[in-house]
């Protein structure tokens, strides 16, 4: 029957055997070459447009769609979310963590889904080169839609079709909320009936590659991250369409800019040229502002009073440099983020 909550957790390889709905529908993957073809559409939906979402134009203009309908969306709109953390998203090797690992989520009462209407198991697979993971789908069931749980539908509910998405979305912890995106993935359903929703996603179908997160400069570093998903249903069909309208329609000078500057960025090798040197430009810039800020707190610990109110006035001063030198320090490290420089490492 389904609660109309969303549970999720993320199990590692060496659990798997101790998770009951892991364990009865994940299958270990042998290491093996993994090209990147095309993310497979269920050919048992066959009613349904699956659209994709990556790293390109679109979700420069709306990071997601689902993102763009928080914009829009009304009250008839149910969304469940969930967020959980990875301890490490590497080992101590280097080497993805991840590898085999189950994502599995549900709407049950319980860790053991008791009383679902809607469970799904994703597995981890890593590319050969270790560049990039992606889900490939273990188990998928869906019983009815979330506006109907219960058998309780809202007053405007669509009797017989609905849109939906589904978003995962890995975040960098962070000093706000729950962090930065560092890579997601889409999936969107459109005009989906009740039929359909039992067969959105077929076992072994893979989803698309994700980049692999940026390896922690630092040997031994895991990269912690949490692992939220989004799952949105509309209470009518055709709806992500008017929502996607709308948010063009808006913004509709700053598509015409990213459009313009795509297509230069594609035929005119100068421009790319000139934004990698304006990037590594502010990265060198950025590294001097961090240089600075450590030369002026080692100074400041050299002339630290031995007593007295010269003391207090030092440990005033010595809270304010540090808190500049690890700002200026996560500057310069976004810096070289952007212009994808390796970092030099943190100042001693």
């Amino acid at each position: 029957m389904g609660y109309g909550v969303l549970r999720i957790e993320f199990v590692m390889p060496a659990d798997l055997a101790d998770h009951a709905l892991a364990r009865a529908h994940a299958r270990p993957l042998p290491p093996q070459p993994q090209q990147a073809p095309e993310a497979q559409k269920s050919p048992a939906v066959a009613g349904a447009t699956l659209v994709q979402l990556g790293v390109g134009l679109a979700t420069k203009a709306a990071e997601s769609l689902i993102d763009a309908a928080a914009l829009w969306a009304q009250p008839d709109v149910a969304r469940l979310e969930c967020v959980t953390p990875i301890d490490g998203f590497y080992g101590a090797d280097g080497r993805p963590a991840i590898e085999h690992a189950c994502l599995v989520m549900h709407d049950g009462s319980n860790r053991a889904g008791d009383g679902r209407s809607m469970l799904g198991i994703f597995q981890v697979v890593v590319s050969a080169d270790g560049t990039a993971f992606r889900f490939d789908v273990a188990h998928w069931e869906a019983r009815s839609f979330q506006n109907a749980v219960d058998g309780i539908r809202r007053l405007f509910a669509h009797e017989d079709a609905r849109d939906i998405a589904l978003k995962f979305e890995f975040l960098s912890p962070g000093a706000e909320g729950l962090g930065t995106r560092s890579v997601f993935v889409e999936q969107v359903f459109t005009d989906i009936d009740g039929r359909e929703l039992k067969v959105l996603f077929e076992k072994g179908q893979r989803l698309p590659w994700m980049a692999m997160p940026r390896r922690p400069a630092e040997a031994g570093a895991l990269l912690p991250l949490n692992l939220k998903v989004t799952l949105l249903e509309t209470e009518k069909p055709r709806q992500f369409a008017a929502w996607l309208l709308q948010q063009a329609q808006a913004r509709k000078g700053e598509l015409s800019s990213l459009v313009k500057d795509a297509v230069q960025k594609a035929i005119d090798p100068a421009h790319a040229a000139t934004e990698r040197a304006r990037l590594a430009t502010a990265a060198e810039a950025a590294f001097a502002a961090y240089r600075t800020a450590w030369d002026e707190l080692a100074a400041h610990r050299k002339a630290k009073p031995a007593e007295g109110d010269a003391l207090v006035s030092w440990t005033s001063g010595q809270t304010v440099r540090q808190a500049v030198l690890e700002s200026r320090r996560s500057v310069a490290r976004a810096a070289f983020e952007a212009a994808d420089l390796p970092w030099p490492g943190d100042l001693p």
